[in-house]
């Protein structure tokens, strides 16, 4: 997610505090519910208090159309996808907190390398960077898929205000000395052998985390039963025959070309 000299928490400009989403607009990460979480509590929150979403996919006409008929075109700002460091830099200045009204990602990771903790749905199927994710010290969790109770934590956010920003230092610290691309890579004991300063932001070598397959084949010693070519045949056939792509991939290859058509091999691939 971010190159240690990138990751510096955001510092929140004076009189503001707004709320942000980061992520794709999908069915799973229950956009709407926050735009209606939002609007249950707009009457307590500051006057220039405004909702930001940074993101795009299918559930984008129907979160601007949900804007609109909640009479929120004022509040709620649309961003698109949005890739420059500087530029969410910039976006993650102006709010207090992020949230995740759906499955965590690694959007959290983000969010908290710039400082700003998270308002995260308690009971998800979460990716792994829910590890990160400590309650009551950088996130605070809500009962899932209740707009209420999203709505009782943005409150809470914003009643613990200089609490919050106090710890940005901490936060992004802590994403610093753990997730960091550098961290992450200088785990590797393989990439360390081929004498690399820092893992390559594109290609094969960032696909997995460092030591994973390693990892596989030390579970496999300890509880496997059937022979490892049997277990990864299926895998080994969606590589040869190729696989449906999802919805996700598409768009991210899409918003990527530029860079991964210069990964030999890549384009002759997909």
């Amino acid at each position: 997610v971010f190159m240690e000299a990138e990751c510096y928490e955001a510092k929140l400009d004076a009189g503001e505090g707004n709320i942000l989403y980061v992520g794709r607009l999908i069915p799973a990460k229950r956009p709407q519910l926050l735009i209606r979480g939002f609007q249950q509590v707009l009457s307590q929150l500051e006057p220039k208090t405004c909702l930001e979403i940074v993101g795009d996919g299918p559930e984008l006409v129907l979160c601007r159309q949900l804007v609109k008929e909640l009479g929120l075109e004022a509040r709620v700002d649309f961003h698109g996808h949005v890739n420059d460091i500087s530029s969410l830099r910039d976006i993650y200045s102006r709010c207090l907190f992020s949230v995740s009204a759906g499955y965590v990602g690694l959007s959290v990771i983000q969010s908290l390398g710039f400082g700003v903790p998270v308002l995260i749905a308690d009971d998800e199927v979460h990716s792994p960077e829910i590890e990160a994710c400590k309650s009551g010290k950088n996130c605070i969790f809500f009962e899932a898929r209740n707009e209420i109770a999203l709505g009782d934590g943005i409150i809470n956010f914003f009643e613990k205000k200089q609490l919050w920003l106090s710890r940005r230092p901490e936060l992004s610290l802590f994403i610093r000395e753990n997730y960091t691309v550098e961290k992450q890579y200088f785990r590797s004991e393989a990439l360390i052998d081929k004498q690399m300063k820092y893992i390559p932001l594109y290609g094969p070598l960032p696909v997995s985390v460092p030591g994973c397959v390693d990892g596989w084949f030390e579970m496999h010693n300890k509880f496997g039963v059937l022979p490892m070519d049997e277990i990864l045949q299926p895998a080994i056939d969606y590589s040869r025959n190729g696989f449906p792509v999802s919805e996700v991939i598409a768009y991210e290859m899409e918003s990527n070309y530029k860079n991964l058509v210069e990964i030999p091999g890549f384009a002759e691939t997909y």
